[in-house]
């Protein structure tokens, strides 16, 4: 059986959403409903006024600028203790924003060019900034960078050694 609502039950509706409350509990507990017939109610109020807001609380500016300059170095556990909001909120607030954690190759640009300029090699280019050297040479190849060839005893001679490690590591891992 579902509850209907009263026209001051709304009207407290309204109130606590425009204090900024963080969560649905203590309105539901106070009307005498479940959090789901609270929702249910909530949103057939925002289809009559599309003004009435949500429960989460709207970033400030010094948040998103804090984002904007930590997102990339800091853990986003850490800042969402900081900015005291949940991870899932502070990484939806950062994609609706364009900030990533991933760093692209594009990203690198200035980077391998210089790498490129001082003689290095593809592989040598991936080994020094840590990156695939497939990536590397996608890159250089479609920006048309210009790179000096690796001679035989250089090609894959690191990626080898760091794949053999890796290998010993595991059996070591599962040999116990």
């Amino acid at each position: 059986m579902t509850r209907l609502f009263s026209k001051e039950d709304e009207e407290y509706l309204e109130y606590y959403l425009y204090c900024g409350e963080e969560s649905y509990d203590s309105a539901a507990e106070f009307l005498g409903v479940t959090n789901r017939q609270l929702i249910k109610k909530l949103n057939k109020m925002r289809k009559k006024d599309k003004s009435l807001g949500y429960v989460c609380r709207p970033f400030e500016d010094w948040e998103i600028k804090y984002i904007k300059t930590n997102y990339k170095n800091i853990s986003t556990e850490l800042m969402s203790e900081v900015l005291n909001r949940s991870r899932d909120a502070i990484i939806a607030k950062a994609n609706s924003l364009g900030i990533s954690k991933l760093k692209r190759i594009g990203d690198y640009d200035e980077d391998i060019r210089s790498l490129a300029e001082q003689g290095y090699t593809r592989a040598g280019i991936a080994r020094e900034l840590s990156l695939k050297p497939k990536s590397v040479g996608d890159y250089i190849n479609r920006n048309h960078i210009k790179c000096r060839q690796a001679d035989r005893s250089e090609m894959g001679g690191y990626f080898r050694e760091l794949e053999q490690a890796r290998n010993n590591e595991m059996k070591e891992k599962y040999n116990r």
